[in-house]
């Protein structure tokens, strides 16, 4: 089906659709080519932490340690600050 254009130009709608679908089914093909590529890469670097805190579980816990009290500062702090603005 031949479709005239008002600059003078004709498009063949059938064809325009058939690529549409091509491009379509290719970028599909890209995202999940991409998606297989990244799972590969947080599998791998899930596996290396896994590993690197069976070696050394004691540093490890001591830094999860220091996170937490770090978080449960701030978290304090904030809560102080909120109470000096409820209070004005």
């Amino acid at each position: 089906m031949q479709t005239d254009l008002s600059n003078g130009n004709s498009v063949n709608l059938q064809q325009l659709i058939n690529d549409l679908k091509v491009v379509v089914n290719d970028g599909e093909a890209l995202l999940k080519s991409g998606a297989a590529q990244l799972r590969q890469k947080a599998a791998a670097g899930a596996k290396a932490t896994d590993e690197n805190i069976r070696r050394n579980p004691y540093p490890s816990m001591g830094i999860v340690f220091g996170v937490g009290v770090l978080l449960g500062i701030l978290a304090i702090n904030l809560m102080k600050s909120e109470d000096r603005f409820e209070s004005n």
